[in-house]
């Protein structure tokens, strides 16, 4: 009942603003509202995707997804040197002018430790950015400076996907209720968040949408029943429910079993993890529960990264698996084995995790109970490390490998069942040298594969529903991000 009135209020909230066509009103789910509305402060793609509206980087993607300037009017490099220079006139949306000053101070916010960025380490790459964000130099002494009216960046190496780093709303200025992007909020509440055309964005004459409406629903039943009364204009969409009108791409997203290995004494056992790992029969995964263009993973980072993987896991052998669990139960002990496996609350989520529950009870004898939470609880338990297993998610936010190889430095996480500061140093001296770069890469991802860090389950498919009187669209594979700017309603 409680979830019918909440469709009711949902459609009659939609109707009530965009049931006047001048409105020109394109409603988007989300399936959850975004963490964080602050462009330096995200750590989600929900969060990245209404930021990207909101705001706009030095670089952006041009209509035909390839790498262009965004705020910058132009750039040069030297080496490992890049200096910017701004687009004239620039504003915000109040109609106040953009200074290099406030971009720069930008950065400098980013890099304050006081600030939680979650991302700040992508601009380690800057020479002195992890030394300024440890309070350990000056911003004197900082590789990013305003020089005669130009941002000028000097790195530690020229590490082949800066530019793309400078798309994210990282590179932003920011002003609280100051926006430099497409679109600037307008209403914002429990239920939705509406943004609209901001009047003093550079390319403000080619935006054709007006109004955009992020709605929160992530039940995929009720999605299909909303698009099909004509209340949701764009979403992602389980196809079995919809197969019309969908776009499908793949994102370089990995969907993994992740594991306990800090405080699940049963979990540190390596035998155990590779019996869970070798149990599980990812082609009936894919071709029985996902059925959407899902790839079968055999390692971590996927090809659209342009990256060749030399080490996979092995995907399914249950002689074997059974071996490892023997081997596991007579070093720890035990006879029978118990595990909670923490999932989303989406009916897809829901529907693998009883997969995966079926297959390591049914094969291995392993008693599997699910444990179902939204979003943000289940993110919040894995930091915690309130779980055993977790179906859990990564995908890369620029177009470099170690967009996913960084996901499993655990910084602040002490993991004693492989050698993680060998793991650590690879992925440091990748981020700062390109000496023997490709192959630390792989070593990097070798350690995690060959340990059962975690287990790599496939690589998803994007499977988003567009109304066809929308044309235009850019999708971004990489942060999985829309971008409406030059969408326009035929």
């Amino acid at each position: 009942m409680k979830k019918l009135f909440s469709i009711f209020l949902f459609i009659f909230l939609i109707f009530s603003c965009s049931g006047n066509n001048n409105e020109n009103v394109i409603v988007y789910n989300i399936f959850s509202a975004p963490k964080s509305l602050d462009p330096h402060k995200f750590s989600d793609n929900i969060s990245l995707q209404v930021s990207n509206s909101l705001y706009e980087g030095l670089m952006r993607y041009d209509k035909d997804g390839k790498l262009d300037l965004g705020m910058a009017k132009e750039y040069k490099k030297l080496d490992n040197t890049y200096t910017f220079v701004l687009k004239d006139g620039l504003k915000y949306s109040d109609g106040t002018s953009i200074t290099i000053e406030d971009v720069y101070n930008g950065f400098l916010r980013v890099l304050d430790k006081k600030e939680l960025s979650q991302y700040a380490k992508m601009l380690y790459v800057i020479n002195n950015a992890k030394e300024y964000y440890e309070g350990k130099v000056s911003k004197e002494e900082l590789g990013i400076k305003v020089i005669d009216g130009k941002l000028v960046f000097e790195l530690n190496e020229d590490v082949p996907y800066f530019l793309s780093l400078l798309t994210l709303p990282l590179s932003a200025p920011y002003i609280e209720n100051k926006f430099n992007g497409p679109y600037m909020i307008k209403e914002t509440n429990e239920q939705d968040l509406l943004i609209t055309k901001n009047p003093n964005y550079w390319r403000n004459e080619d935006v054709k949408i007006k109004n955009i409406k992020y709605v929160y629903f992530n039940d995929y039943s009720v999605v299909n029943n909303l698009i099909k009364n004509g209340d949701i204009d764009i979403s992602r969409v389980d196809v079995e429910l919809l197969g019309d009108n969908v776009n499908k791409y793949y994102d370089g997203r990995i969907w993994y079993i992740d594991y306990n290995l800090f405080s699940n004494s049963t979990l540190k056992n390596l035998h155990m993890r590779k019996a869970i790992s070798e149990g599980i029969n990812r082609i009936e995964y894919i071709d029985v529960v996902k059925k959407d263009g899902s790839k079968i993973a055999k390692n971590l980072v996927s090809d659209i990264l342009g990256y060749k993987m030399d080490y996979e896991i092995i995907d399914f052998d249950l002689d074997n698996a059974k071996n490892e669990l023997e081997i596991a139960k007579k070093e720890l002990n035990l006879e029978n084995i118990s595990l909670e496996l923490l999932t989303g609350n989406t009916p897809i989520e829901i529907k693998e995790a009883q997969f995966i529950q079926n297959q390591l009870q049914t094969n291995l004898g392993i008693e599997v109970k699910i444990k179902t939470v939204p979003f943000k609880e289940r993110l919040s338990l894995i930091k915690e490390n309130k779980y055993d297993i977790a179906l859990n998610t990564w995908s890369p936010k620029y177009r470099d490998p170690l967009a996913i190889l960084d996901r499993f430095y655990y910084k602040d996480k002490k993991i004693d069942v492989f050698n993680q500061k060998e793991y650590q140093k690879l992925i440091d001296e990748s981020k700062n040298s390109l000496n023997d770069r490709s192959k630390k890469l792989h070593e990097a991802e070798k350690m995690l594969l060959e340990n059962i860090i975690v287990s790599p389950l496939y690589f998803s498919v994007e499977n988003q529903y567009v109304n066809p009187k929308i044309k235009g669209i850019l999708n971004i594979p990489i942060g999985n991000i829309t971008d409406l700017s030059y969408a326009y309603i035929k």
